[in-house]
Order: C-alpha cells, then structure tokens, then sequence
C-alpha cells in the first residue's frame, strides 16, 4: 500500500475563500477572465496572472518568479494562511450524478518510481523539464495529483 502522510495546507484565509478560489484558468473567457482580475483583488488568478499587474504579457523564468512572488504577497497580506498542523484534508465532489471522495495528502516519490502508484499517463520529457523549471522558480504547486484507489474498508 502506498504511504500517505499529512501535511500543513496553505489555504484561503477563512474570510476570503470565496474570493480566492476559482476554476480552471482555461475554463475562463479572455472577458470573464479581465472582469475578474479587474474586479477581484483576492483571486487566486492573479497568481498564475502575475502579468496582468504590470499590464503585460510575461513569460518563461520571469512569469515563473512573478508567480512565486505573487505568491508571497498572498501569504504576506494573509489572503493565504498555513495551517499550524499537519492534517488529511478531505475533498469531495457532488455535480449531477456524480459524488466521490478523496483524501489530499503527501506521498511517496519512492512508491511512484517503484510503481506501488502506479502513472495514470505517460509525460512528455519537454514538459517534465518546464515544470521541474516551474517548481524550482516558484516554490508551490496549486493543483493535487489524482490519483485513485479501490474501494476498501480501510479506508472507508
């Protein structure tokens, strides 16, 4: 079985989650998107943005720090808090017909190079080494990495 362990989260502060949170950036329009940024100082769109701050478009190593440095402001202005303990976080998902649940937590790198997670798709070395880029420039990684399990009692 795959080793998981807790963490401390870096999420919204608590007046502020609504704010923050957003989709997708690509499920945004280029005018959905300009309202938000214009209009939402708090959005979490504005750190995977940095450019829109400075009224151009940026790209390679200088988007890479603007988004860590973004990213620091959040946590300087306590739009974003670190939780004090290491924790589970439990995520769930109700849309039509659809409802899971899912635990966030840290894994093993060791049980994704012996395959005791096993890849769910293979990646494209070109990828591998700008995002390896990305997280070496800007220190965080927003999005969690799916991955599924079958059912047990365990578990449940």
């Amino acid at each position: 079985m795959a080793v998981i362990k807790p963490f401390k989260a870096i999420r919204p502060a608590k007046d502020k989650v609504s704010f923050v949170a957003s989709r997708s950036y690509d499920e945004y329009s280029k005018k959905e998107l300009d309202c938000v940024l214009d209009y939402n100082p708090f959005s979490f769109l504005h750190i995977i943005n940095p450019g829109n701050s400075i009224n151009r478009k940026v790209s390679g190593k200088e988007r890479f720090k603007l988004i860590h440095n973004r990213y620091l402001d959040f946590l300087k202005n306590q739009i974003l808090i670190k939780d004090n303990e290491n924790s589970l976080y439990i995520y769930k998902i109700e849309k039509d017909n659809f409802n899971c649940c899912g635990i966030i937590c840290a894994t093993s790198t060791e049980d994704y190079r012996n395959s005791v997670i096993k890849k769910h798709e293979n990646t494209l070395e070109k990828r591998e080494k700008l995002f390896a880029n990305y997280l070496q420039l800007v220190k965080f990684k927003a999005e969690p990495v799916l991955m599924i399990y079958p059912d047990t009692n365990e578990i449940s």
